[in-house]
């Protein structure tokens, strides 16, 4: 991918990240962190399947505790404050 970054720890481009618009803050979250999302999910097709802004309800979580995908889990350990990405992943990181 185009300007993507391989997040896995063993590097087998399970995630890949790819930056829309960087972060606000230098602090990325802490495992156990309480966060706060907006996200869509899509198919490699385009087809979206979720939309936490349809529903008008961002999505909250601790991070790094296995609560969501583990593909959500390595992303957002990256993220920063404010920062717009998207992860591109393989079947093992997300469902």
């Amino acid at each position: 991918v185009h300007g993507g970054v391989d997040l896995t720890p063993n590097k087998d481009q399970g995630v890949i990240k790819v930056v829309q618009c960087p972060g606000f803050d230098v602090d990325r979250p802490m495992i156990g962190d309480r966060v706060t999302v907006h996200y869509t999910g899509k198919l490699l097709t385009g087809k979206k399947f979720d939309c936490s802004r349809e529903r008008k309800e961002p999505f909250c979580f601790n991070v790094g505790k296995g609560q969501v995908l583990k593909s959500w889990d390595i992303g957002v350990l990256s993220m920063r404050r404010g920062e717009v990405c998207t992860l591109l992943c393989k079947p093992e990181y997300a469902y």
